[in-house]
């Protein structure tokens, strides 16, 4: 039986192996310069990246709540950081829509 991962809808597995991070989800050195031309932080640019790299290990984009913590973490760890930079509330979940309607 195919793994729910590996479908037409695929969805990320709740561990991923290291393997897995490296493979997928490490940004190139040209990911990398788009996010710093486009952002303006540390956690902005963490933020991008991720988002960036579920997207196209997807095809669609998650909510911040949907990503499991080892993806952060790991590009949190390519750039170089030692800990993920505190985070702006609007990724709690709660304020991810500018209106009611999302």
């Amino acid at each position: 039986m195919v793994a729910i991962h590996e479908t037409a809808y695929p969805r990320l597995k709740a561990q991923l192996s290291d393997k897995e991070l490296i493979q997928f989800f490490t940004p190139t050195e040209e990911e990398r310069k788009l996010s710093e031309q486009h952002t303006r932080d540390d956690a902005s640019q963490i933020i991008f990246l991720t988002l960036l790299k579920t997207f196209q290990r997807l095809g669609y984009f998650l909510t911040w709540n949907q990503v499991p913590d080892a993806i952060p973490n790991h590009i949190c760890h390519c750039l170089g950081f030692i800990f993920l930079p505190p985070l702006p509330d609007i990724l709690d979940g709660n304020r991810f829509c500018a209106n009611e309607k999302c």
